[in-house]
């Protein structure tokens, strides 16, 4: 019983560190490292941390630049919280809802561009093929707040497209424009600029994250294995 208490114990202080540690209001520093690039930007995923811990992140942000060492401060926003205009300095006003251009993809509500945006965005943070890191951040861009570019053709109404093509995954992303995920994470800047580093005074970058929730998981997951070896009791985890 002693053993019990002692794992358990150990389980809610690891699972109360990790919560703390995410809980400040969000902090956000890009080192300088990306997965890709194409015309000249960064694709993929970006190097980066979070509240000082070391992270990945997606951009959906073509119309602002930064450099490496640029810090800022962020509000977070999940998929059920980005449905309406407000939430953040870039929520709420995707290109896609405002372009009215159909072959670049128009027509997308709020809450469909950021979902769509989300889809395209798991696909990189879960190992997308390196040969379509490109076209799949173009369309993200392409999705949020830029006109047709990147690889391939953009006109999301031709024919024959491949996944060479940026308008392919726009396309994806259209479909897919009602996706939910609880652990994908919209960093809008707070308060718009830059507030350390390179860049210092400019407008900061909109990022994509993924919370610390499955990690949180994988520790309880591990925990509960250990209490079963430590007890011996191997039923009560059949």
């Amino acid at each position: 019983m002693k053993r019990i208490s002692l794992l358990f114990l150990g389980l809610a202080v690891m699972l109360g560190l990790s919560m703390t540690a995410f809980a400040q209001d969000p902090q956000i520093e890009f080192t300088g490292g990306t997965q890709s690039s194409y015309g000249g930007f960064g694709t993929g995923l970006y190097s980066g941390t979070l509240n000082g811990t070391n992270t990945e992140f997606v951009c959906d942000d073509a119309t602002h630049e930064i450099g490496n060492g640029s810090t800022w401060n962020a509000n977070a926003w999940t998929l059920s919280q980005v449905v309406s205009a407000g939430n953040g300095a870039f929520a709420g006003s995707p290109y896609a809802t405002a372009s009215g251009d159909s072959s670049n993809g128009g027509s997308f509500t709020v809450a469909q561009a950021y979902s769509a945006a989300a889809y395209l965005a798991n696909l990189l943070f879960t190992g997308a093929d390196p040969s379509y890191i490109n076209q799949i951040q173009y369309a993200i861009w392409q999705i949020m707040d830029a006109p047709g570019n990147g690889p391939g053709n953009n006109n999301v109404n031709a024919s024959g497209l491949t996944t060479s093509d940026t308008a392919y995954w726009v396309n994806l992303g259209k479909a897919n424009d009602t996706y939910t995920n609880p652990y994908i994470v919209f960093y809008s800047p707070d308060g718009n600029l830059i507030t350390s580093g390179p860049d210092t005074g400019q407008t900061a970058q909109e990022f994509i994250g993924e919370t610390p929730e499955p990690l949180s998981m994988a520790l309880m997951g591990t925990f509960l294995t250990l209490a079963g070896f430590g007890l011996g009791k191997k039923k009560l985890f059949s």
